[in-house]
C-alpha cells in the first residue's frame, strides 16, 4: 500500500518511512489515513491508545515535594526547563540569573538543594561554591554544566555534592535531587 514515488530533489531514503510507520501504528492498535491533493501536497494522521505514563521514580516526586531548590543559570531557557520539571514535581523552585545573587539568597532561602551551573557568564560556579562552604554554609550543592570532556563529571566534587551534565532528563533530574535531599 505504501510506496515511494518519483524521487524529489529534497531528500534521499529508501522509501521505507511510511510502511514501518503503519507497522508501528498498528502495532500500537491504532491506524493512519492520508489524504492527497495533486500538486498540493500529503497529509498523514495516526492515532493510537496509549496511557499516560510518568517516568520519574514515585519516590522521587514523594521526596521533593516542597523542597526548597535554588536553580542558578544564566540560560534563561535552562532555567525555564528546570524549573518546570521542578514546579510539576511540588518543589518551592527559586531561580537566580545572575551568579552574584547566589550566595545572598542562599543565606535567605536555605535550600534544600543548591542547583548550579558552573559556568555563570563572567563569574564561575566552583568559586561560588567554595565560598559558600568558606562562610559555613552545608547544605547540599550540585553542580550543572554543558561540559563533556576530559571527565568532568568524574573530577574530585570539591565543593559539590555532585556533578552533572546537560542535557539532562526529567526523570535522571529528579531521581538525582530526591537522592540528594533522602
Amino acid at each position: 500500500p505504501f510506496h515511494q514515488g518519483k524521487r524529489q530533489v529534497h531528500g534521499k531514503g529508501a522509501g521505507l518511512g511510511l510502511a514501518i510507520s503503519k507497522t508501528l501504528i498498528e502495532a500500537m492498535g491504532g491506524e493512519i489515513t492520508v489524504s492527497s491533493t495533486e500538486g498540493k501536497g500529503t497529509r498523514f494522521d495516526f492515532h493510537v491508545h496509549a496511557r499516560a505514563v510518568d517516568n520519574a521514580p514515585q519516590s522521587a516526586g514523594s521526596l521533593l515535594a516542597g523542597k526548597p531548590i535554588i536553580v542558578a543559570d544564566d540560560d534563561a531557557d535552562m532555567r525555564e526547563l528546570i524549573e518546570r520539571y521542578l514546579a510539576a514535581a511540588g518543589c518551592e523552585v527559586h531561580t537566580i540569573a545572575d551568579g552574584n545573587d547566589i550566595i545572598p539568597d542562599v543565606r535567605r532561602l536555605q535550600p534544600s538543594v543548591l542547583l548550579m551551573d558552573i559556568d555563570l557568564g563572567n563569574l564561575n560556579g566552583e568559586d561560588i561554591a567554595a565560598r559558600l562552604r568558606a562562610t559555613g554554609y552545608r547544605g547540599r550543592i550540585v553542580a550543572l554544566s554543558g561540559r563533556r570532556g576530559e571527565g568532568y563529571a568524574d573530577q574530585p566534587n570539591g565543593p559539590f555534592d555532585a556533578r552533572w551534565t546537560k542535557p539532562i532528563s526529567r526523570s535522571q533530574l529528579l531521581a538525582g535531587l530526591a537522592e540528594q535531599v533522602a
